[in-house]
């Protein structure tokens, strides 16, 4: 007999109290527990690929901890220094929060630095480790422990920590290191945090909604590549891919898959025709012990008309659940549903 290729794992659970999602909710229903849900229905377009949670626009993943940008599409007056407030991870799993207001001075387009708060100006001249504005004044020492972060130019997205600065308007102020290129005639931001190690984005909102036409992004430096997107009429980014955050003290300690829904309308032909959908998850099961080390396992479900699949894997933390949707050559929408379910959330 001819072996069929086989992928998936097996593990030994002592004392499992739950065979279902809703039986896994029961069992930790004196705990402290936080769901992550999402809905959203696509295109399937032949093979498998990783669901998008814009129709317009592709959501990247970074490889590294990087620092990230905000911007809108387009510049519009109504979200001049609106609030765009932004959970992330880094690639250690510990989650961040963050506020980032987009620029009011220039346009909104413009890409500012994560936890920008509109104190933006340009760098008249430079001079070793101190650098004169243009225009901000403020009271001697005001911004002392704050940092200047590159919006432009050479300095586009470094950081430097502020020591002292002068009472003037223009102010002049003393950098902890010397600025290692030019950064004359350079906008740069100065703002209480700098934010270097995001990785995956987790949450991200605005206070006003995205305009027709207009999406709201975290971004690189150039909005080459999107991390996350508020689309046109929404006020939410829907990211489609679950990092799992670190089993910390004062974080989450025990994530886990819990269903997975996807409908589709029904396909009808020959006995011999392979039709319906496929939806591929990647996830890691937790590590059994410390002598068999977490690796990531892909699961392929073919279906026509209903999948409904509830694991109930305990995932490992720092690792992604990633989501796939194709079809078996007719193309049509599927509709996806998922809940993650988070125990002992005590602080973020």
């Amino acid at each position: 007999m001819a072996l069929i290729e086989t992928k998936g794992h097996s593990r030994i659970v002592r004392d499992r109290k739950y065979e279902d999602y809703r039986s896994l909710k029961q069992f930790f229903r004196h705990r402290d527990i936080e769901e992550v849900l999402f809905d959203g229905y696509f295109t399937s377009a032949g093979g498998v690929a990783e669901v998008q949670a814009d129709s317009t626009t592709a959501a990247a993943a970074l490889g590294a901890e990087a620092m990230v940008y905000v911007r809108s599409e387009a510049d519009l007056a109504a979200l001049d220094g609106d609030s765009v407030y932004i959970t992330y991870l880094d690639d250690d799993g510990v989650v961040h929060e963050t506020e980032t207001l987009l620029d009011n001075d220039i346009s909104t387009d413009t890409e500012v630095p994560l936890g920008c708060e509109a104190l933006l100006d340009t760098v008249a001249s430079v001079a070793g480790e101190t650098i004169t504005l243009t225009a901000l004044g403020g009271t001697l020492n005001q911004y002392a422990g704050m940092y200047v972060v590159g919006v432009s130019g050479d300095q586009k997205g470094v950081g430097n920590l502020i020591i002292s600065n002068t009472a003037a308007t223009p102010t002049v102020i003393t950098l902890t290191d010397t600025p290692n290129a030019n950064y004359g005639a350079d906008v740069i931001s100065i703002q209480t945090n700098y934010y270097d190690d995001t990785f995956r984005i987790r949450a991200m909102s605005c206070a006003t909604e995205a305009p027709t036409d207009n999406n709201i992004w975290c971004c690189d430096h150039d909005a080459t590549n999107k991390y996350a997107i508020i689309s046109d009429a929404n006020t939410q980014a829907a990211p489609c891919r679950y990092f799992v955050p670190a089993a910390t003290t004062g974080q989450d300690t025990k994530y886990f898959l819990g269903k997975v829904k996807a409908r589709a309308t029904i396909i009808n032909e020959g006995d011999t025709t392979a039709t319906g959908f496929i939806l591929g998850v990647r996830y890691t099961p937790k590590a059994l012990n410390a002598n068999v080390p977490a690796a990531d396992i892909y699961q392929s479900l073919e279906f026509n008309e209903l999948l409904d699949w509830q694991p109930c894997i305990e995932l490992e933390p720092a690792t992604d659940v990633i989501f796939y949707i194709g079809d078996n050559g007719t193309i049509g929408e599927v509709h996806l549903e998922y809940a993650i379910l988070e125990v002992d959330r005590l602080d973020v």
